[in-house]
């Protein structure tokens, strides 16, 4: 299935998620600045709002028949939170699962309301039939995240000095209706 439009936004209870844009690279730059944010992602503090730039230009890179990465605001709050989509790793042919967000956003459920938004469509409108999601173990808060929307683990690896779990999801599986 291919998607021509990529400007949809997506809505659920407590958030706005709409495709990341060029003006988005100073909130990242500030989001990847804090070092807790990027802690067990193996990702580095990006040096200026260019090099911001160049994170944006992957994540909008992408085919049109794949899912955008979104930008996730706070609904009624005008705050940008962070982000949460989906990257196909070209090795192993499936999509990736990931999200971050801003300290502040944590806690919230924001990340299990914004992937969910992000699974349901990838399920649905681009008709993906398995995604995965990797995390380190000793990232809790996302480790819970993954097992809340259902994915489950199918094995362990090392990466960036951290053991890692490697979770999977398929369409069928995919719990609708929970938080």
């Amino acid at each position: 299935m291919v998607i021509k439009d990529r400007t949809n936004v997506l809505l659920t209870e407590r958030l706005e998620l709409r495709p990341l844009t060029a003006q988005d690279a100073g909130f990242l730059f500030d989001l990847y600045t804090d070092p807790e944010v990027i802690r067990y992602t193996g990702e580095t503090r990006l040096r200026d709002e260019a090099h911001a730039r160049e994170f944006l230009d992957r994540c909008t890179a992408m085919p049109a028949s794949h899912p955008p990465v979104y930008l996730i605001s706070i609904v009624g709050e005008e705050k940008k939170s962070g982000w949460c989509g989906l990257r196909y790793d070209d090795e192993d042919q499936v999509f990736d699962l990931g999200f971050r967000l801003e300290r502040t956003s944590w806690g919230k459920g924001y990340a299990t309301e914004a992937a969910r938004a992000v699974m349901e469509e990838a399920f649905g409108q681009y008709g993906l039939i398995r995604i995965r999601a990797r995390c380190a173990r000793e990232n809790i808060g996302a480790s819970h995240v993954l097992l809340k929307l259902g994915f489950k683990a199918v094995r362990s690896f090392t990466a960036h000095g951290y053991l890692c779990d490697e979770y999977a999801l398929e369409r069928h599986e995919l719990p609708i209706g929970r938080n």
